[in-house]
């Protein structure tokens, strides 16, 4: 159905413009497509990529020499890039364990400060009756009295 529909369109669309007469200007007109979903309204160049070369490159020897050079090159460059981004990756993870070491050490330090201090306080209150047993006129034995 779509087949008759589109021979007839087509016949009808011929008639219309065979009845058209062109400018002043030599338009050359463009046959119909057969397929409906691509119309192409470029005109033909002289010459285009995708017809066949007319002098074709023969591949020497000295090309496959430079294809080789250059592989050799990109794996060089590609080699040294890896080499490039491992080293950045050790330095980050050096820095980072680096960075624990030191919070570490910085909240043991912490929770020995705190620990000797509390021991002091306890040990001050519970057993000798005094914080600094060493200065009598410390502001705490006065309080304890």
């Amino acid at each position: 159905m779509w087949v008759v529909f589109r021979k007839e369109l087509r016949r009808s669309i011929s008639e219309k413009m065979s009845g058209v007469e062109s400018d002043a200007i030599d338009i050359p007109k463009l046959p119909l497509p057969s397929n409906s979903f691509f119309v192409s309204t470029a005109t033909s160049k002289g010459s285009s990529r995708r017809s066949p070369c007319h002098r074709r490159h023969v591949f020497t020897k000295v090309d496959a020499l430079r294809a080789l050079e250059r592989e050799r090159l990109a794996q060089q460059r590609l080699r040294t890039e890896r080499q490039a981004r491992r080293k950045e990756a050790e330095e980050a993870i050096r820095l980072r364990r680096q960075a624990v070491e030191e919070a570490n050490r910085f909240n043991k330090f912490c929770y020995e400060l705190l620990a000797s201090l509390l021991l002091l306080v306890c040990y001050g209150f519970f057993i000798g009756g005094r914080v600094a047993d060493f200065s009598p006129m410390h502001p705490l034995n006065e309080m304890l009295r």
